[in-house]
């Protein structure tokens, strides 16, 4: 049985609902939100069942000239980061770590910098 719920987007989120659901053949925006709900609650599953130490590389991106409430957080994970790269395309900074701890502090690491209101785009890889 399905639950109906609302939810509101700006109209440049809808716009490209609307382009991507076109693209590829989605019946509607409901299927389009259901498909990319799936894809981040499974995210969120293999991340609650890290445990030990964790290897992992997180690729953020976030408008030029934005970088202090990044550079915030990514100071607060200073020990789990190895090593970092930095490189700007088409307006937008591109950062990525490579990070290494235990499973709680990277989890948090990536719980933060996710939802940082400055950042566009922010996935983590397990290795």
């Amino acid at each position: 049985m399905s639950e109906i719920i609302s939810i509101s987007v700006d109209e440049g989120t809808a716009a490209e609902m609307d382009a991507i659901a076109r693209k590829e053949k989605f019946r509607s925006r409901s299927e389009l939100v259901r498909v990319a709900l799936r894809g981040y609650i499974a995210e969120r599953k293999q991340m609650e069942r890290l445990s030990g130490n964790v290897n992992a590389v997180l690729l953020m991106s976030y408008p030029c000239g934005k970088e202090q409430e990044v550079g915030r957080l990514k100071h607060a994970f200073t020990p789990l980061i190895n090593f970092e790269t930095h490189s700007h395309a088409g307006g937008m900074c591109i950062q990525s770590f490579s990070i290494s701890g235990r499973a709680e502090k990277v989890r948090e690491m990536y719980g933060k910098m996710g939802k940082c209101r400055k950042a566009g785009y922010c996935r983590m890889l397990i290795l």
